[in-house]
Protein backbone atom coordinates (compact mmCIF):
# COMPACT_ATOMS: atom_id res chain seq x y z
CA UNK A 1 0.00 0.00 0.00
CA UNK A 2 2.75 2.51 1.27
CA UNK A 3 5.56 2.72 -1.29
CA UNK A 4 8.88 3.18 0.39
CA UNK A 5 8.91 6.65 -1.41
CA UNK A 6 8.47 9.88 0.86
CA UNK A 7 5.34 11.40 -0.28
CA UNK A 8 3.73 8.48 -2.23
CA UNK A 9 0.97 7.96 0.85
CA UNK A 10 0.14 11.69 0.30
CA UNK A 11 -0.27 10.98 -3.39
CA UNK A 12 -2.00 7.55 -2.63
CA UNK A 13 -4.59 9.52 0.13
CA UNK A 14 -5.33 12.47 -2.27
CA UNK A 15 -5.90 9.98 -5.21
CA UNK A 16 -8.29 8.40 -3.13
CA UNK A 17 -9.92 11.65 -2.03
CA UNK A 18 -10.44 13.04 -4.94
CA UNK A 19 -12.45 9.29 -6.47
CA UNK A 20 -14.47 10.19 -3.07
CA UNK A 21 -14.92 14.04 -4.13
CA UNK A 22 -15.55 12.89 -7.73
CA UNK A 23 -18.12 10.09 -6.59
CA UNK A 24 -20.06 12.71 -4.30
CA UNK A 25 -20.37 15.21 -6.88
CA UNK A 26 -21.92 12.75 -9.68
CA UNK A 27 -24.29 11.33 -6.74
CA UNK A 28 -25.42 15.20 -6.15
CA UNK A 29 -26.17 16.16 -9.92
CA UNK A 30 -27.84 12.23 -9.97
CA UNK A 31 -29.81 12.94 -6.85
CA UNK A 32 -30.73 16.70 -8.23
CA UNK A 33 -31.75 15.77 -11.52
CA UNK A 34 -33.77 12.89 -10.40
CA UNK A 35 -35.54 15.59 -7.31
CA UNK A 36 -35.90 18.34 -10.40
CA UNK A 37 -37.72 15.21 -13.09
CA UNK A 38 -39.62 14.57 -9.82
CA UNK A 39 -41.53 17.90 -9.32
CA UNK A 40 -41.66 17.95 -13.35
CA UNK A 41 -43.84 15.53 -13.02
CA UNK A 42 -45.63 16.46 -10.68
CA UNK A 43 -46.61 19.95 -11.84
CA UNK A 44 -47.47 18.02 -15.52
CA UNK A 45 -49.99 15.63 -13.76
CA UNK A 46 -51.42 18.47 -11.26
CA UNK A 47 -51.88 21.47 -14.45
CA UNK A 48 -53.57 17.82 -16.52
CA UNK A 49 -55.70 17.66 -13.50
CA UNK A 50 -56.73 21.12 -12.62
CA UNK A 51 -57.45 21.67 -16.66
CA UNK A 52 -59.63 18.55 -16.75
CA UNK A 53 -61.54 19.64 -14.04
CA UNK A 54 -61.81 23.38 -15.41
CA UNK A 55 -63.16 22.12 -18.45
CA UNK A 56 -65.51 19.20 -16.96
CA UNK A 57 -67.43 22.09 -14.62
CA UNK A 58 -70.47 22.56 -16.86
CA UNK A 59 -72.91 24.96 -15.56
CA UNK A 60 -76.05 23.95 -14.01
CA UNK A 61 -78.81 22.67 -16.31
CA UNK A 62 -81.91 24.93 -16.16
CA UNK A 63 -85.55 24.11 -17.06
CA UNK A 64 -85.34 27.23 -19.84
CA UNK A 65 -83.61 26.58 -23.23
CA UNK A 66 -80.54 28.64 -23.16
CA UNK A 67 -80.88 32.14 -25.36
CA UNK A 68 -78.98 33.74 -26.92
CA UNK A 69 -78.68 37.72 -28.65
CA UNK A 70 -76.48 38.71 -31.67
CA UNK A 71 -74.51 42.13 -30.70
CA UNK A 72 -72.14 43.85 -33.52
CA UNK A 73 -69.23 45.19 -32.39
CA UNK A 74 -69.20 49.11 -32.58
CA UNK A 75 -65.62 51.00 -33.01
CA UNK A 76 -64.35 50.86 -28.92
CA UNK A 77 -66.05 48.14 -28.33
CA UNK A 78 -63.83 45.29 -26.03
CA UNK A 79 -65.13 41.61 -24.94
CA UNK A 80 -65.75 43.25 -21.02
CA UNK A 81 -68.27 46.23 -22.20
CA UNK A 82 -70.26 44.13 -24.32
CA UNK A 83 -70.45 41.62 -21.36
CA UNK A 84 -71.59 44.21 -19.09
CA UNK A 85 -74.00 46.05 -21.50
CA UNK A 86 -75.35 42.59 -22.19
CA UNK A 87 -75.84 41.31 -18.44
CA UNK A 88 -77.06 44.67 -16.97
CA UNK A 89 -74.63 43.82 -13.84
CA UNK A 90 -76.45 40.40 -12.90
CA UNK A 91 -73.49 38.13 -13.75
CA UNK A 92 -69.89 37.70 -13.32
CA UNK A 93 -68.26 39.53 -16.48
CA UNK A 94 -64.60 37.56 -16.19
CA UNK A 95 -67.19 34.32 -16.80
CA UNK A 96 -69.49 35.68 -19.46
CA UNK A 97 -66.29 37.32 -21.60
CA UNK A 98 -64.47 34.12 -21.53
CA UNK A 99 -68.26 32.49 -22.50
CA UNK A 100 -68.58 35.10 -25.10
CA UNK A 101 -65.40 33.98 -26.26
CA UNK A 102 -65.61 30.00 -26.58
CA UNK A 103 -68.90 30.62 -28.07
CA UNK A 104 -68.07 32.57 -31.03
CA UNK A 105 -64.35 30.72 -31.19
CA UNK A 106 -62.79 33.59 -30.82
CA UNK A 107 -58.62 33.14 -30.40
CA UNK A 108 -58.20 36.60 -28.73
CA UNK A 109 -59.99 39.08 -27.28
CA UNK A 110 -59.43 41.52 -30.31
CA UNK A 111 -62.67 42.78 -31.86
CA UNK A 112 -63.69 44.47 -34.92
CA UNK A 113 -65.45 46.99 -35.83
CA UNK A 114 -68.86 45.32 -37.44
CA UNK A 115 -67.71 41.91 -36.22
CA UNK A 116 -71.38 39.65 -35.32
CA UNK A 117 -70.96 37.85 -31.97
CA UNK A 118 -72.90 35.48 -30.60
CA UNK A 119 -73.62 36.42 -26.68
CA UNK A 120 -75.77 34.73 -23.92
CA UNK A 121 -78.19 36.13 -22.58
CA UNK A 122 -78.33 34.47 -19.38
CA UNK A 123 -75.63 32.57 -17.09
Amino acid sequence: MFSSRPGSARLTISRAARRRRLRRGVLGISTFLHVSLAGLLIGIVASVIIWGLSEAALPAQSAEPEQYVVVTVQPGDTLWSIARRVSEGKADLRVLTHRIQRLNSLDSAMLLPGQSLTVPLHL
